[in-house]
This record gives C-alpha cells, sequence and structure tokens, in this order.
C-alpha cells in the first residue's frame, strides 16, 4: 500500500469516526464486502468490482456482488450497506447514510474502477473500524498501553498472548481461523524468527515480501502461510514500533479475516485513553 493511499485511509477513518450519525435511520444489512449494484446492464461494473483481491494465497473476489438490473432500489434493497449505481455519463458521486446507517452510496462508470474500489474499500475500513469501537477488548489494549504507550482497539476474542523483550504476540487462537497481532519494536523480521516458531527451532514465521506492508507470510520448513498487512509508526517516545497482523485459516476464505486485521492497524489513533 503506497504511502500516500495509507495516508488518506488514516485521514478519512479519523473524521469518519469523530463524524456524528443520524440515529434515527435503520441499521444497514449485507455482511462486509457485500456489494450491491444497480442499473449494470452490461456487467462492466459487476466484473471491475469481482476482481481478485491482492496478496491472498488464493483466488477471492475483492468485493461480492449482487445486481439490481432495473435503476430502481425497492425497499428492501435500499437498506443494503454498499450501494453501487451505474451511469454511462456524469460526476462520480458519493452519498453517505441515504437510506439507512451506515451505508455508502455510489454514483460511477467504468471508467471509475479504481477510485470506486478505493472507497468502497475505505468505507468497509471505516465499518470495522466502528465495529471495534462497540466489540473490543479492553484487557488486551492495556497490556499494549503498558508494553508500547500506545493505544488500538483489538477483536474481543483475541485472548491469548505471548510477551518478550520489546515483542508482543496476541491471538485468538482459533482452529476456525487464526488472527494474530505482532507489535514489536525492532527488526521485524528478526523478530518474527526468533519468537514465533514452529515444532521445531528449524521452523520459523517470515514474510515472503518482507520489503512490504502487504503481502505473504511462510513458515520455514513446514506448509504453514497465508496473508499479513502491517504498520511502522513512532511511540510516545519517537522510537520505532512495527504492528503485524496476519492470519492462518487453511482450506478457508482469507479476505475478511486479514482486512478486519488490517482496520485495527487504522484504530492505533484513536484508541481510548
Amino acid at each position: 500500500m503506497h504511502l500516500r493511499w495509507r495516508t488518506q485511509i488514516i485521514i478519512s477513518l479519523s473524521f469518519l469516526l469523530s463524524s456524528c450519525t443520524d440515529d434515527s435511520r435503520q441499521v444497514s444489512g449485507g455482511k462486509p464486502y457485500e456489494v450491491l449494484v444497480v442499473n449494470d446492464s452490461h456487467d462492466s461494473l459487476r466484473h471491475i468490482l469481482s476482481v481478485d483481491t491482492p496478496d491472498l494465497p488464493q483466488s477471492e473476489p475483492q468485493f461480492d456482488v449482487s445486481s439490481l438490473k432495473q435503476n430502481r432500489l425497492q425497499d428492501g434493497t435500499k437498506m443494503a450497506h454498499s450501494i453501487v449505481i451505474h451511469q454511462a455519463k456524469g460526476t462520480y458521486r458519493i452519498q453517505r447514510n441515504l437510506y439507512a446507517q451506515p451505508q455508502i452510496v455510489i454514483h460511477a462508470s467504468a471508467g471509475d474502477s479504481l477510485q470506486l474500489r478505493k472507497d468502497l474499500k475505505r468505507f468497509e475500513l471505516y465499518c470495522e473500524a466502528k465495529r471495534l469501537q462497540t466489540y473490543h477488548n479492553p484487557k488486551m489494549e492495556r497490556l499494549v498501553k503498558q508494553t508500547f504507550g500506545i493505544n488500538i482497539l483489538l477483536p474481543v476474542d483475541m485472548n491469548s498472548s505471548m510477551k518478550k523483550k520489546d515483542f508482543l504476540w496476541l491471538s485468538n487462537n482459533s482452529a476456525a481461523g487464526m488472527k494474530n497481532v505482532v507489535i514489536c519494536r525492532g527488526n521485524i523480521d528478526k523478530m518474527l524468527a526468533n519468537y514465533l516458531k514452529g515444532e521445531t527451532d528449524d521452523m520459523y514465521m517470515k514474510r515472503i515480501t518482507p520489503c512490504k506492508n502487504r503481502g505473504l507470510w511462510e513458515m520455514k520448513g513446514d506448509a504453514m502461510g497465508g496473508p499479513y498487512r502491517m504498520r511502522q509508526i513512532k511511540d510516545g517516545k519517537q522510537r520505532d514500533l512495527t504492528i503485524l497482523t496476519f492470519v492462518y485459516a487453511p482450506s478457508m476464505k482469507k479476505r475478511n479475516l486479514i482486512q478486519q486485521l488490517e482496520a485495527v492497524l487504522y484504530t492505533i489513533n484513536y484508541g481510548r485513553k
């Protein structure tokens, strides 16, 4: 992820999370990364939104798309949390919480493909960050605060931890999709090799793309692996910190799991004091 795009996400989430919402609106429906496309008679937007999610070990679409061919939303379809209305011509336009909340309605053409995917992804990160404000894990968040002096919102099921010098590993230890957060001060790849071992000391976690903030990891000497997302920041004393999230979920879809954890990376500035 480019620095400019990362900065745009942080600024956008900061604004959205601090904005007031209209509590009189009904709650929108749909699962994360589901999009309703309206008036897309040639399926051009469906194809744009269904391209593969980058940096996953298996093929998964960026969004799960359903289509409404006519240019008319009914009472039920108005409640979808992400709606894209196809327009052959006209200005790219976003409406928020039009019929329900949280909700995004985007008027777009096929030529808006890159911006469209970015705005829908940003909206999903915002929704996940909002969920974390309500359902999170104060106990583990206090451990992070005590260890590294930063505020972060963590999934409520993340109840396991391992603490070493300048290193903290948090996990839900679930067989049905293991979600993990690593926070460390120092070289992240050396820390992973030292502390996240397999069955023997010769087996250890490593990033396949060590120069990037997103990509794939593997267990050296073993068949384990999956996607990761990472962010680097300064702590309160201006020392470098790395926050790495990763998923181990063999035989399962991983898109939603890793993007839930990606949202965690953007709560660091919005954690409770």
